[in-house]
């Protein structure tokens, strides 16, 4: 399907990739990996013909539609979420236009068994499917459904875009994408926009999907749920798995020690070939030997290990000024927007150098929490004490939003440093990976990652014995996560961390609070306890129980049991109506493929006619998925 063969690219004297290879096939589902700033970005904008490679060629077989989910885009305004989605459909046109083309192809080929006959078919009948959801309201409801199954409410789809933030504006950009239905869907971290419900439907949804799709993510669950086999990028050059992430880094350290003993070995065995040598050139009567052992030597071919990017950045928060006991104290507090209630009672404490987790279902009030703390919000009731000495920093979940775009990375630091820390502003730069030429980039130029990590540069620069740290794993490499929580197991000071990233949580929490209905939940460990006490293997179990107690039962209908045999034979009658209309659709792709049928009189009604079959297939299918849910809830 996509083809790279020796594939070399370079940005200045900086090499990206050097002679780089990769198939990719029409049913692969490849996780895409590697540090930030690895390439992996550059490497989706060859593959949707953004970039040209310097050197090599990237080939393409077999695929109409590409869609590309970047991590940044412009949105227009003025236009509703459900309209917004429904330009999805704006290639209705140019799908015909490829069915006209192929048609034009098919008409040339004269042998109807081989391979390159059989692949336009496919691709015709493919390309008519599509077409198939045409009707304007199975659209308009195939667009709803997708909304939704991100997170947008029914109201909220008539709400023009603009109303919302970024993230939500990227969910409806990843909903169109989707209802493209596209031979090849590349994905740039999904999950960074994403509460966990929408993970869990998107999850859902790609498990199903049986077309190319190639992601990336920092999110190892994501990954391991998606994808069946991995590719990682590393200085420039590639290294596939046939498993999920973490199955394919228990294979590549595997590896790794298997090549690495086999290349000692080798090293150890040239260096005794080499002994050899000196000791017999010494000898006029094994001068010959000397040297054929030395072309012996030239012949082996070095075995290559598994290289390792070890770059990593350096963060080490400053000493916090010293607090009282107690450093936030938060009794009877509730907040309502309007009618709604969203927090209802709660009472806790922070303590000094105490590191708390703050976790429970999207929209359960943890980002309220933060702010109410903050008095970003006014409370409804209730108190917030702040203890003595407190000096509280936030980082957002949005903190990147916050940088000047047009500010280069050392503008940004410098504009935000105190006047003690000045001299030190390019020494943080380098341990947040920002060195040589990387200090006056545009900020509007960098990667999720890359403004990621200069939000926590700034933020390091004042000390603070409260630190709020709001999803602040979002858009951090797998290696970036680990150095940043060591920095914060190091810190002294009080953390309240809000996360879903149980990988992130593990050993760092020594104590959790849950918001749930309302109420606050405490669990005086970490969040292991936490997960161990709710009874789940992982923080997704966790939503998955909070979601389905909070979902009211649906009632069993009431019907006699001479209705429930109407509705019995009517769901019966359906199917024999889908079995003839399948049986007439393959009788006229038969027809179609016949030698003479294009240049026939009733080619034309013929293809028209087919379309109106699998038309009518699609209507049936719907109404068959409706009446077998009835017969099910009532016999349920």
């Amino acid at each position: 399907m996509i083809l790279l063969k020796n594939v070399s690219l370079h940005f200045g004297p900086r090499t990206i990739f050097d002679e780089l290879n990769i198939s990719i096939k029409d049913n692969d589902k490849i996780g895409l990996v590697g540090r930030n700033g690895a390439g992996k970005t550059t490497l989706f904008k060859l593959l949707s013909r953004e970039q040209t490679p310097d050197e090599g060629f990237v080939e393409y077989s077999n695929i109409s539609n590409l869609a590309y989910l970047k991590q940044h885009l412009n949105f227009a305004t003025g236009i509703s979420v459900i309209d917004q989605a429904m330009t999805a459909f704006d290639s209705s046109a140019n799908i015909d236009k490829e069915i006209d083309k192929l048609n034009d192809k098919l008409a040339t080929l004269t042998d109807y068994q081989s391979p390159e006959y059989a692949a336009v078919i496919d691709k015709i009948t493919s390309l008519s499917e599509q077409l198939a959801f045409e009707n304007p309201e199975l659209l308009k409801a195939e667009a709803e459904k997708f909304l939704k199954g991100l997170g947008f409410k029914q109201h909220e789809l008539t709400e023009p875009i603009d109303n919302f933030s970024g993230g939500w504006q990227m969910r409806v950009e990843l909903a169109k994408l989707l209802l493209t239905s596209p031979d090849v869907l590349l994905l740039d971290e999904p999950t960074n926009f994403l509460d966990i419900e929408s993970i869990l439907w998107l999850e859902s949804y790609l498990d199903k999907y049986n077309k190319a799709l190639i992601v990336v993510s920092h999110d190892q669950e994501f990954l391991d749920n998606t994808t069946k086999k991995t590719i990682e990028v590393v200085s420039g050059s590639i290294f596939e798995f046939a498993a999920p992430y973490t199955k394919a880094m228990v294979i590549r350290e595997q590896q790794r020690e298997i090549l690495d003993s086999a290349a000692k070995n080798q090293e150890k065995m040239i260096a005794e070939k080499q002994r050899l040598v000196e000791r017999f050139k010494a000898k006029a009567t094994k001068t010959s030997m000397a040297q054929s052992i030395e072309k012996q030597i030239a012949k082996i071919k070095p075995i290559t290990t598994l290289q390792e990017d070890n770059s990593s950045m350096a963060v080490r928060f400053l000493p916090p000024p010293r607090s009282g006991e107690i450093v936030i104290d938060a009794k009877d507090i509730a907040k309502s927007f309007g009618e709604k209630k969203v927090l209802d009672g709660l009472t806790f404490q922070i303590m000094r150098g105490e590191k708390v987790a703050l976790v429970g279902q999207n929209g359960q009030g943890k980002s309220t929490i933060s702010k109410l703390i903050m008095h970003e919000l006014d409370l409804t009731r209730g108190n917030i004490e702040h203890g003595h000495n407190t000096e509280i920093g936030i980082f957002h979940q949005n903190q990147t939003d916050f940088l000047d775009g047009d500010m280069t990375v050392l503008e940004t630091l410098e504009s935000a440093s105190p006047a003690d820390m000045r001299t030190k502003v390019r020494s943080i730069l380098g341990a947040f990976l920002f060195s040589g030429e990387d200090v006056e980039k545009k900020v509007k130029v960098l990667s999720g990652g890359e403004k990621t990590r200069l939000a926590l540069a700034k933020f390091l620069l004042k000390p603070y014995n409260l630190m709020i740290l709001d999803e602040p794993t979002n858009h951090l490499d797998i290696s970036s996560k680990t150095v940043l929580k060591d920095a914060l197991k190091a810190y002294e000071g009080a953390l309240l961390i809000i996360s879903h990233d149980r990988f992130f949580l593990k050993g760092l929490a020594d104590k959790t609070l849950e918001v749930r209905d309302g109420n606050m939940h405490e669990y005086l460990g970490g969040i292991e306890y936490f997960l161990e006490k709710r009874g789940a293997e992982n923080l997704r179990e966790v939503e998955k129980k909070t979601k389905v107690k909070k979902e009211t039962p649906q009632e069993k209908p009431k019907i006699s049991d001479e209705d429930l045999k109407k509705l019995k034979r009517k769901l019966q009658y359906v199917e024999r109506d889908i079995e003839k209309l399948e049986s007439k659709k393959q009788k006229l792709e038969l027809k179609m493929g016949e030698e003479s049928f294009y240049a026939s009189a009733d080619s034309e009604a013929t293809l028209k006619k087919y379309e109106d079959i699998k038309k009518d297939i699609v209507i049936k299918n719907k109404e068959w998925e409706q009446l077998a849910e009835e017969v099910i809830l009532v016999e349920s």
